[in-house]
């Protein structure tokens, strides 16, 4: 958010780059930019040219942000704040204000873990790198820029937790909630995988295609956005055309009601059978024909 026209008066200088202010409105909100609290004393104005971000939450949130703030070391903060201007701009769209608050946590976490000589093997790096994939390239720019700026050197495994909050804050969602919706697409994408009739493809853009209709059809069903009651004339004639295809669909399905606890609607199965089918192997597809 842009500062131009804004009058802010100093509560706090919580470190060398945050303060702690009051707006022309009389609400508080914390600012940052590179430098903003050098010479700063409270009752001052601020000087809004070094304004970069402007931070307006509910009162509990800007409470844990201005302690964070106050908390960690500001090359964490720094490092956080780069990566999620990063984020926006690749991703181009908007990313939830409490990102800060918990991406810049798990950074700084990750760190003194690091520094520690421990480290964490994530079960879901294969599911993030593919359902997520510039959402892990966020990742990888982060783990770059830590590398760069202090000198440790992360695994790949790293790359995907940071993902996962870059995709909380995108879809507005929880990190439990993205943890689960991750979790059965790797329990999808391993009943995919074993499949041998089908022969997925996985090096094709079909495939990708693929990948981008499962996330969204997860994510709708873990909100109960489904209607679980669809009627399509195609069904039927996408079931005769497709058959194994729409079998696999099925499963799918199923697996995905089971996964989110809310019925998936018929036509999806249709839908979803071909996507499957594009992503089959052509030889495949040609022996059967």
């Amino acid at each position: 958010m842009s500062a131009k026209g804004v009058h802010m008066k100093i509560l706090r200088v919580i470190n060398n780059n945050v303060l702690s202010c009051i707006d022309e409105d009389g609400q508080e909100v914390v600012a940052m930019g590179r430098g903003l609290g050098f010479h700063a004393h409270p009752r001052s104005m601020v000087n809004l040219h070094l304004v970069e971000k402007i931070f307006r939450m509910d009162s509990e949130d800007m409470e844990s942000l201005k302690k964070m703030f106050a908390r960690l070391p500001e090359e964490h903060i720094e490092i956080s704040h780069q990566v999620i201007a990063y984020a926006s701009e690749v991703l181009d769209r908007s990313l939830r204000e409490n990102l800060y608050l918990t991406l810049t946590d798990h950074i700084s976490f990750a760190i003194d873990q690091k520094k520690g000589g421990r480290s964490f093997h994530n079960a879901l790096l294969t599911e993030v790198r593919i359902f997520y994939p510039r959402e892990y390239g966020v990742g990888r720019y982060a783990l770059d820029l830590i590398q760069s700026k202090l000198g440790i050197l992360f695994p790949e495994d790293e790359a995907a937790g940071i993902a996962l909050h870059i995709v909380n804050a995108e879809y507005d969602s929880s990190i439990s909630e993205t943890v689960y919706i991750t979790q059965a697409l790797h329990d999808i994408l391993e009943i995919l995988l074993k499949d041998t009739v089908l022969g997925l493809r996985t090096e094709s853009i079909y495939f990708d295609e693929l990948t981008v209709a499962l996330k969204f059809m997860v994510m709708r069903a873990f909100r109960g956005e489904q209607e679980p009651h669809s009627q399509d004339s195609r069904l039927r004639v996408i079931e005769e055309i497709y058959p194994e295809e729409y079998r696999q669909a099925q499963n799918i399905i199923r697996t995905i009601s089971e996964k989110s606890g809310h019925a998936v609607a018929e036509s999806d199965a249709a839908h979803l059978a071909i996507y499957l089918h594009r992503a089959a192997d052509p030889e495949k597809r040609k022996n059967e024909e």
